[in-house]
């Protein structure tokens, strides 16, 4: 509030940032011991959103990798 934003709360900041980390692709088990969850699976209850995006963008990576390199079906 001091610096003027309004309606953002602690928790919000804290799911925003454990969500980049995921995003970037750092391992669960790294963000859960930084969040202080006591395992993994907290982790992924939580913010198994973040991770089904990330799984999305890296299907996508794949996807474009193998129409480069495989020949098309005839």
């Amino acid at each position: 509030q001091a610096h003027g934003y309004t309606g953002v709360r602690y928790h919000d900041l804290r799911h925003t940032h454990a969500c980049m980390l995921l995003a970037a692709g750092i391992d669960v088990a790294s963000v859960a011991a930084h969040m202080g969850h006591s395992s993994p699976e907290t982790t992924l209850r939580h913010y198994a959103d973040a991770i089904a995006q990330r799984d999305h963008a890296n299907a996508q990576v794949m996807q474009s990798v193998l129409v480069d390199v495989l020949p098309p079906k005839q």
